[in-house]
């Protein structure tokens, strides 16, 4: 999570862990995560890679090692350019597309026990991470999926954990695309824009 949500300029350019480390936003994303999707219980998100990627007409997921196995998870909406892929701790994979008509965030409600879509107008280059995808982490209940974007007023984020139903602003007055967002090695979530 980020501590008081509050985000710290970086000195230098970041290492990315696997999976966060795709060269950039595209319709192709590489993903770490489960080796069993939507467990029962907590899952080693560290244990197998995944790619989620924009078919015309669909968005499908597979294993990296394993592509001829996909599944289609829903239809890619009109537009579509960009698709940003994160796991639950319990494995259940989380989608946001971006394109000309803003995002549609393909997200898994626990309460609701469903898939929910949340579409958002006017906003640029939308992005998921799991920010700490270490198994004591989602034992202890301190990780969280977190979308990014890029809209007025700035950088922002929403939370898993409220939902997604709660704006945050990270740093104001920012403009540029994100390129990737996620752990680095030195154990720290980046956002890098350009």
């Amino acid at each position: 999570m980020l501590p008081d949500g509050v985000l710290r300029e970086s000195d230098g350019v970041a290492e990315f862990l696997p999976g966060d480390d795709s060269p950039k936003l595209s319709a192709v994303s590489r993903e770490l995560g489960p080796t069993i999707l939507r467990a029962p219980d907590v899952v080693d998100l560290l244990a197998r890679m995944w790619v989620c990627e924009l078919a015309a007409p669909n968005v499908i997921l597979y294993s990296e090692s394993n592509p001829l196995s996909s599944e289609t998870l829903f239809a890619a909406p009109a537009g579509a350019k960009t698709v940003s892929l994160a796991f639950s701790q319990t494995g259940w994979p989380h989608v946001v597309v971006g394109g000309d008509g803003g995002a549609w965030l393909w997200w898994y409600d626990t309460l609701a026990q469903q898939y929910e879509t949340l579409v958002l107008p006017d906003l640029a280059t939308p992005i998921l991470t799991m920010d700490d995808k270490r198994r004591e982490a989602s034992l202890a209940n301190r990780n969280d999926i977190i979308f990014f974007y890029i809209a007025e007023p700035g950088l922002c984020y929403r939370l898993q954990r409220q939902r997604f139903a709660t704006e945050h602003v990270a740093a104001h007055d920012v403009g540029g695309a994100i390129v990737r967002a996620g752990m680095a090695v030195d154990w720290r979530l980046y956002v890098e824009i350009e």
